[in-house]
């Protein structure tokens, strides 16, 4: 049974670490790996010697491998799950929020040490990077902000003094065009400067049988200018201003099941209808345009100053973003459902950080962290109920403004007992304040003020006309303590027991407050992780394990109920298990390396989730089911990843590498209600790439085909709105493509 912890996991990976040493003593020689530095103790490590379950991905593989976006990144990462599209969800060993603009993710994402807590700030994040970190389990001390699952630390490429640049083009499937340009170099004897700038667009990737655009249509646009001052030996100040316009048009979500209503019904909105998972969507623009455009404004000032065995650094930040979208919210080609919405948000931070050097008998970090947002988000929505048999056309505006304001401080020890064995204990008190006015609005289609037949009639469908306001104050202490211990110089051993904590807040989404609540608790989980990190054969390879377990309370949760997406807090939730990853450089030109995660994850008690269609036609009244001890949506039980690269000389100048890699998810569920229709089933996509490199010019040219088994996949499915009678929609994930890149350094 699922709720049994890990045993013949745990067998096959003590067997492995049992393998990769026996390997280690029969090798005679060996080629190193390189070493990979990381920053997530807010030190600079060898990845190695961090007692953290933690992946990094270099900027230069990110390039080279045509990692577009958090997507793409998410498949080379055990137990991380990235889906982009009119919201990003980020899950991490299962866990993660759903689709409520009220909600921040509980996998915290860092962009040069700076919180972004709503998606659509790091957007274009992938461009010119030094490298990605994602850090698995409760980041709650040196991290802090709503880190509960997790935290993806993100380092941008930094100035330096030497002139050197580098152009990359790349064409491809879909009328793919995408051109990337950086230049650095020295500005006078202390100051060096940095510009990255990224033009990208692609037709879309399904058709539409309606004319109206397929899915998706991209036009994105963004510039980074980092400048570094290097003051003097003590003091380093650095400035990074980033701005980014990102448009889409089109989706690709398409009816998978019409249901009872029949595919007859739909054909007589789009002739050609048929309910596939497939490369065609039949989705109309009779009531709006297809539409999501952002524009994002990034703005950090760090200064890292030294006080002789210390280090004070400071990081001063503006976030903000302004974004428009439009979308056909019945997801079919009937002509019944569409919102057009905004936000406008911006953030202000500071963080004050005083370390002490590393190495001593007692190394520390201690530091003071301040932010404050506002949030304004309004949704206008049409409903032509025509298409149901009710002669009527109606609308709604719903407004939310919300603003918080937060602070913590943070003390993180080490004591390193010996050379070999360490102990660290952390503690974080934070506290924040939200305040929210939310309201709802009944209005004509044509914008004019409702009628009392029209508010009547929207009552009916669940639209309760209301003006709500509240505040919630809250407060928390999370506690850390982890050991190190290093069986040999390669070989080390580490345990951590840690707490995380995501605030409450305000749901968005409320139509009717009678059964839709505006406020919701905060989250709390406990977590314990065991895990081993070794080094084999003189640094040609590389094991680790990791075995874990958290415990979430009062787990947040968006579940849809046929009209929106309300949220609340389940009772009870565990996501438990285990995750290895290795690498091995056989010899000069042959690296291989893969990864495998186990994941057990199931709610301990949550007694009114939302029902299914089956269960609301059997219910005689308000429908909720008890979810108690099933499985968490997006939390596929085996994910892996087994990548090969080979290269070689052609001659003094030119080289060629081959690779390839597979990535393969067990099945999974894609809504709160875990009904069986909206899943995804199990699947094995690969990737190759062909690079021909110039070593004398340093230019390369590369093929790179994705998902060339060509799998249809989604990751997100619902009942369509109004529609329910069992009507289904999904999203097509991109299919088969094929890229070809050139890129030049100098």
């Amino acid at each position: 049974m699922r709720s049994e912890f890990l045993p013949k996991q745990l067998a096959q990976a003590i067997a492995l670490t049992a393998l990769s040493s026996g390997i280690a003593i029969a090798q005679e020689s060996s080629f190193a790996l390189e070493e990979v530095v990381v920053t997530a103790q807010k030190r600079s490590e060898n990845i190695q010697d961090v007692p953290i379950s933690i992946s990094a991905v270099s900027g230069a593989k990110i390039a080279e491998a045509g990692i577009k976006d958090m997507d793409d990144l998410a498949a080379y990462v055990p137990n991380l799950d990235i889906s982009t599209g009119n919201n990003t969800q980020i899950r991490m060993r299962g866990l993660g929020s759903g689709l409520n603009k009220g909600f921040e993710q509980s996998v915290g994402m860092y962009i040069d040490g700076v919180y972004h807590g709503r998606d659509r700030s790091y957007r274009g994040s992938l461009l010119d990077l030094e490298r990605v970190e994602v850090l698995r389990g409760p980041q709650g001390i040196l991290f802090g902000k709503n880190t509960i699952a997790g935290a993806i630390n993100i380092a941008t490429a930094k100035p330096s003094s030497d002139f050197s640049g580098e152009l990359g083009f790349s064409l491809g499937s879909d009328e793919l065009r995408k051109a990337h340009a950086v230049i650095n170099g020295s500005l006078s004897d202390t100051v060096y400067g940095r510009v990255a700038l990224m033009g990208s667009s692609q037709d879309a990737q399904i058709d539409n049988s309606l004319a109206a655009p397929g899915g998706v249509e991209t036009d994105d646009r963004m510039i980074r200018a980092s400048l570094l001052w290097d003051a003097n030996e003590d003091l380093e100040v650095s400035l990074k201003l980033e701005q980014g316009r990102f448009e889409r048009a089109g989706t690709t979500y398409q009816v998978t099941d019409s249901g009872v209503y029949t595919d007859a019904y739909f054909a007589q909105f789009a002739p050609s209808f048929e309910s596939n998972f497939d490369e065609l969507t039949h989705i109309d623009n009779t009531l709006g345009e297809q539409s999501e455009n952002t524009e994002s404004d990034n703005l950090t000032l760090s200064a890292v100053y030294s006080l002789g065995n210390h280090s004070l650094t400071s990081t001063t930040a503006y976030i903000g973003f302004e974004s428009q979208d439009g979308l056909d919210t019945d997801f079919s080609p009937v002509p019944l459902l569409f919102n057009e919405t905004s936000q406008d948000f911006s953030q202000f931070s500071q963080e004050i950080r005083l370390a002490s050097e590393g190495g001593e008998l007692l190394d520390y970090i201690i530091g003071f962290y301040y932010q404050n947002s506002n949030l304004k988000y309004r949704d206008l929505g049409r409903y032509n109920l025509q298409p149901i048999a009710v002669p009527a056309r109606a609308g709604s505006i719903k407004t939310f403004d919300q603003d918080s304001e937060s602070f913590a401080v943070f003390s993180e020890a080490t004591w390193n007992v010996s050379e070999a064995f360490s102990v660290t204990a952390g503690l974080r008190y934070a506290s924040e304040t939200k305040e929210a006015d939310s309201e709802l609005s009944i209005i004509e289609f044509n914008g004019q003020a409702a009628s009392p037949a029209t508010a009547g009639l929207m009552q009916a469908f669940g639209y309760f006309a209301h003006q709500q306001d509240a505040k919630r104050r809250e407060s928390n202490i999370t506690p850390l303590i982890k050991f190190s211990y290093f069986l040999t110089d390669d070989v080390m051993f580490y345990g951590t027991a840690s707490t995380g904590f995501k605030s409450g807040g305000f749901n968005t989404e409320v139509l009717n407050p009678a059964t839709s609540p505006l406020e919701f608790d905060n989250e709390k989980s406990k977590a314990v992780e065991f895990g081993l990190k070794s080094t084999l054969l003189d640094g040609a390879a590389q094991f680790n394990l990791a075995i874990f377990r958290t415990e979430f309370e009062d787990l947040q949760v968006s579940g849809y109920d046929g009209l929106a997406f309300i949220v609340g807090n389940a009772a009870e939730a565990t996501s438990q298990g285990i995750e290895m990853d290795g690498m091995w450089r056989i010899n000069e030109n042959l690296t291989i390396g893969g990864s495998y995660a186990y994941l057990d994850s199931s709610y301990g008690s949550y007694a009114n989730a939302p029902c299914t269609f089956v269960q609301k036609t059997q219910s005689q009244g308000v429908c909720e089911q008890d979810l108690s001890g099933q499985t968490l949506h997006y939390a596929p039980e085996s994910t892996a990843n087994l990548n090969i690269s080979y290269e070689f000389d052609l001659n003094e100048d030119y080289s060629l590498e081959l690779a390839a890699d597979a990535n393969y998810s067990d099945d999974f569920l894609l809504q709160t209600d875990l009904d069986p229709e909206d899943s995804q089933e199990a699947f094995t996509k690969f990737n190759a790439r062909i690079v021909l490199r110039n070593t004398a010019s340093d230019w390369e040219l590369s093929l790179l085909g994705k998902n060339l088994s060509n799998e249809y996949t989604a990751n997100n499915g619902v009942d369509i709105p109004l529609l329910e009678g069992g009507t289904h929609i999904k999203n097509t994930l991109p299919l088969r493509s094929l890229a070809l890149q050139f890129l030049s350094r100098f």
